[in-house]
């Protein structure tokens, strides 16, 4: 079976829903405990509910669970959704009556003390306590790097052949402090992606005909006379616009980041929530490349001027704290290749995007973007664009002018793809430059394009990240890609599944 094979399959639901005590559940499910066979159910005893173990060689955890009281069930089961309880369990019609148990993932990781030796959650995803992690109020770098160089046209192969073997990653817990290392094997990546990509779980929920793309792509400002320092704009003039309202499909799903306690409003970085409570962004928006350093943000959907109102802030917004309160914490990821010391050679930039798992269901409102791994073929036969929150008084002077804190800025013009470089062992490139006019703040953003469905609709993807700018003091008439971004792949697209499936 292929990765964009069909899948239908039925799981039987619990007849009622009752979850163990969580500190017995964490416990039980993080140490001394017969994953690869066994399963929890709770049992009532004198009016408490304990659990104990069925064979999962007896069927479906469901049918055996006495009176159908099954951890798995605790949560109900979700329409389009891969998981038999919203992530506790996941069965899979290619891994036939076995459970990947990802949500045993969030428990293991979520225990008082850390596990001393590596931990097995499945035959397909092992964790590897490191260290404790720091959470600090650090503003995030604004990377200047040489511009990419390489191939204009490579060939890569599509994406249901790529064979990209075992992801590595950096997780980091705001309230346990704890830092991981994850290893999660390609066989369960591409099963997880798959069963998403074909219940339509990698797309926006939300689809248009190509009749309103044009009312839906621009808008906004004059952004003004460039500044002395014009690095981030392609052949040193700035294009860039302000978006006079971010709060319409799509923009309402980019996200401002500013300092959690920031009293400017001024930007950071940026980032696009791909799913509910699910936001994609640059790697070093979040954590300080080659540290334990994790950075708080204030993470804001459709930001638009200084304060809080609702006319600024039409979703609300989800803080990054440095002592979170039980139940708003934050899981950070950042490839575990981005985690190592630079070597100073630039290569670290190619693993320079990650994810956050944020308390507040911002995109049950606001909602979100789909992720999509195109080839290099695709990616220079559609039309890309970019939206960001711009940093305004920046060191290097290269801010739009005038620039307002807490504003969106894009440039209207298409965010062209210079080359594409750091080739994978996948056959996939890492990296491209970009043609597109950027400033410290846009770090992060979305480059997405609107891919074209069977049913002739479109769906807004992300398929780069914004997470360089180049030209070291300014950019001249002939520097046409002076930005970098990074690429989503094949493995990327795995793992966000995967990361969704775990944190529904």
């Amino acid at each position: 079976m292929t990765k964009n094979s069909r899948i239908s399959y039925f799981v039987p639901r619990p007849s009622s829903f009752i979850l163990c005590p969580c500190d017995v559940f964490v416990t039980l499910l993080c140490y001394g405990t017969p994953y690869e066979s066994d399963a929890f159910c709770c049992k009532e005893k004198n009016n408490v509910y304990e659990p104990f173990i069925v064979p999962l060689s007896l069927g479906l955890l469901g049918e055996h669970c006495p009176d159908g009281l099954g951890i798995a069930g605790a949560i109900g089961f979700a329409p389009q959704s891969c998981a038999y309880g919203h992530g506790r369990y996941l069965f899979h019609p290619l891994l036939a009556r076995r459970p990947l148990r990802l949500g045993r993932f969030a428990g293991c990781s979520q225990c008082g003390y850390p596990p001393s030796t590596p931990v097995r959650i499945n035959e397909f995803i092992t964790v590897e306590y490191v260290g404790s992690g720091e959470l600090v109020d650090d503003e995030p770098e604004v990377p200047e790097n040489e511009e990419p160089s390489g191939n204009p046209n490579p060939t890569e192969p599509p994406v249901d052949e790529t064979e990209h073997g075992a992801v590595e990653f950096s997780v980091f817990n705001s309230r346990t402090k704890f830092e991981f290392k994850v290893t999660m094997q390609e066989e369960m990546l591409d099963d997880i992606y798959n069963c998403h990509a074909t219940t339509w779980r990698t797309e926006s929920p939300f689809e248009t005909t190509f009749t309103f793309l044009p009312l839906i792509s621009d808008g906004g400002e004059a952004a003004g006379e460039p500044s002395a320092d014009t690095r981030g704009w392609t052949n040193g003039i700035d294009n860039r616009v302000q978006i006079a309202n971010p709060n319409i499909w799509p923009t309402r799903t980019i996200a401002q980041f500013r300092w959690a306690n920031s009293t400017t409003h001024n930007s950071n970085c940026s980032g696009t929530l791909i799913g509910p409570r699910h936001i994609i962004t640059a790697a070093h928006c979040i954590n300080s490349q080659g540290t334990n350093n994790w950075l708080t943000q204030r993470i804001t959907p459709a930001k638009n001027g200084f304060g809080t109102a609702l006319a600024q802030e039409p979703y609300g917004n989800s803080v990054v704290s440095l002592n979170p309160a039980p139940g708003t914490e934050v899981w950070y990821f950042t490839p575990w290749q981005w985690r190592i010391p630079s070597t100073g050679d630039g290569s670290e930039w190619q693993w320079d995007w990650g994810l956050l798992v944020i308390p507040d269901r911002l995109g049950d409102e606001a909602s979100w973007m789909g992720y999509f791994a195109a080839t290099s073929t695709y990616l220079n036969s559609v039309s890309k664009w970019n939206r960001g929150y711009a940093q305004c008084n920046t060191a290097r002077g290269n801010s739009p002018v005038p620039c307002n804190n807490g504003r969106m800025y894009a440039d209207l013009s298409p965010c062209n793809i210079g080359s594409f470089s750091n080739a994978g062992a996948d056959g996939w490139n890492r990296r491209v430059s970009i043609g597109c006019d950027l400033s410290g703040g846009h770090s992060g953003s979305p480059i997405y394009f609107w891919h074209k469905k069977p049913n002739n609709t479109f769906v807004p993807v992300v398929s780069l990240i914004v997470n360089t700018e180049a030209c070291s003091l300014n950019c001249a008439a002939n520097n046409n890609f002076p930005n970098g971004a990074v690429r989503l792949t094949p493995a990327n697209m795995g793992t966000i599944s995967w990361l969704r499936e775990t944190f529904p």
